[in-house]
C-alpha cells in the first residue's frame, strides 16, 4: 500500500510541476531516464517524455510516455498504475486519473486539462517558466 501511494505521488508531484507551465508557448517537452523499482522491489529503467500541450496560456493536454528494455516491463508497470488507481477509488478517493495504456515496450497516459489541475496548487501555478524549467533541469529533465 505504501508503494502504491508513493507511485501516486510521483505521478501527483510531475503533474504538479508541469501544471505551473500555463505560459509557455504551445508545447513544451521534459525528457528523462529514471532508474526505480517496482511494487515488488524489482530494478526498472525506462525512458520519460512529457508532452504539454497549450491552448490559450493554459494547459489543454498532457501525455506522459514511459519506455521500457521490454514489453513485459511496460505491462507489469501499467498494470500496477492501473491497480493502484482503482485501489484508490475503491477507498472513496476521487481520483480522475484515466488509465494507463500500453503499446509494446511504452505505456502512456493521457490528462487533460480538468484532470491536470486536481494536482496542481496555486503556488505551484504561479511558478514563472525559467523558475519551472530551472526545477524540471534540478530534477534531472531536460526540458525544450
Amino acid at each position: 500500500m505504501k508503494k502504491t501511494l508513493k507511485v501516486l505521488l510521483l505521478v501527483a508531484l510531475l503533474s504538479t510541476i508541469l501544471f505551473a507551465l500555463t505560459g509557455c508557448g504551445n508545447k513544451l517537452v521534459a525528457t528523462k531516464t529514471t532508474e526505480s523499482s517496482d511494487m515488488n522491489g524489482n530494478a526498472i529503467k525506462y525512458d520519460e517524455k512529457i508532452e504539454i500541450s497549450f491552448k490559450k496560456d493554459k494547459i489543454n493536454k498532457v501525455k506522459m510516455t514511459y519506455t521500457f528494455e521490454n514489453k513485459d516491463k511496460a505491462k507489469s508497470y501499467v498494470d500496477q498504475f492501473n491497480a493502484m488507481i482503482q485501489l484508490a477509488k475503491s477507498f472513496g478517493s476521487e481520483v480522475s486519473l484515466p488509465e494507463m495504456k500500453q503499446s509494446g515496450k511504452s505505456a502512456s497516459l493521457e490528462l487533460n486539462a480538468k484532470a491536470f489541475a486536481e494536482f496542481a496548487s496555486e503556488e505551484e501555478a504561479g511558478m514563472s517558466k525559467e523558475d519551472l524549467k530551472k526545477e524540471l533541469e534540478a530534477e534531472g529533465y531536460k526540458v525544450k
